[in-house]
């Protein structure tokens, strides 16, 4: 009996070891979509996302409230964050949990990170989750000018078909005559 015992108890010690452990969900923030964090155009809208990693497989976000998204310094107009995971996502498919948008009105150095996040999913309640903040630069926006050598041959096609429209003139004036009434 007492060998029966220990290999019972041994066994429950190795399923307990060998069990996947539940790894912390972390928040990151990463940039969106197209969106180069040495190049963020100043007044385009700009588009941010708050990603949680480590998640379980099946995890899925139930409810979401509290928290905070920061841009320091804080120069910047139609901020808005969107919750962005719906109850049937799973996180390890689909981590992104919140979506911000901003339009930046200055450039200089930037940057972005979460606070306080809190939320609950089917397998956890998360609470006063932060990210590291992640750095962007904030450039201004490029105007497209014309080289020198093409405003040059602009310029000549333009003096050309002048000099062609003085020729064609009088001899459509001499040809209009000779059709007179």
């Amino acid at each position: 009996m007492k060998s029966i015992l220990a290999a019972a108890t041994i066994l429950s010690a190795l399923a307990i070891a060998t069990a996947p452990a539940r790894a912390d969900l972390i928040l990151v923030v990463a940039p969106g979509p197209g969106v180069d964090v040495n190049h963020v155009i100043v007044n385009q809208p700009t588009v941010f996302d708050v990603i949680g990693e480590g998640s379980v497989a099946g995890e899925r976000v139930l409810s979401a409230g509290g928290g905070s998204v920061n841009i320091f310094p804080s120069n910047f107009i139609n901020s808005s964050a969107i919750f962005a995971s719906t109850p049937t996502a799973d996180l390890t498919t689909h981590p992104i949990l919140l979506t911000v948008t901003f339009t930046p009105t200055t450039t200089g150095a930037f940057h972005i990170s979460a606070s306080d996040i809190n939320f609950t999913t089917n397998d956890a309640t998360y609470n006063n989750l932060s990210s590291d903040p992640l750095a962007f630069t904030v450039v201004p926006a490029v105007v497209a000018v014309p080289e020198p050598g093409s405003l040059a041959l602009l310029g000549v096609g333009f003096a050309g078909a002048m000099l062609m429209g003085a020729r064609v003139l009088p001899r459509d004036r001499r040809e209009a005559a000779s059709y007179g009434p």
